[in-house]
């Protein structure tokens, strides 16, 4: 008897598709959430790759550490043409 009256509701109801609701519901948040992890993982490649490409730049510009020292030595305008040697001495 139950099943017949079961078969009435579901004349008047529609079939239970619960069961297929919850199934798409976490289906569609797990999609979410995959989409979610791959666009942060691809943002941090991203910021990876922009701080080396900084990092490389920085490397570039950058004067070799004995220019560097030579300048702060002697300013900007490097050593003046008068000294041959070292020490300051002519040949």
């Amino acid at each position: 008897m139950t099943s017949f009256v079961n078969g009435v509701k579901s004349l008047f109801s529609g079939p239970d598709t619960s069961a297929q609701e919850k199934l798409q519901q976490q289906q569609i948040q797990q999609s979410k959430e995959a989409q979610s992890i791959a666009l942060s993982r691809q943002q941090q490649q991203q910021q990876v790759t922009a701080a080396e490409q900084d990092q490389q730049a920085g490397l570039l510009s950058r004067t070799p550490r004995g220019r560097r020292l030579l300048q702060a030595a002697t300013g900007d305008a490097g050593v003046s043409g008068s000294a041959t040697t070292l020490g300051g001495g002519t040949n």
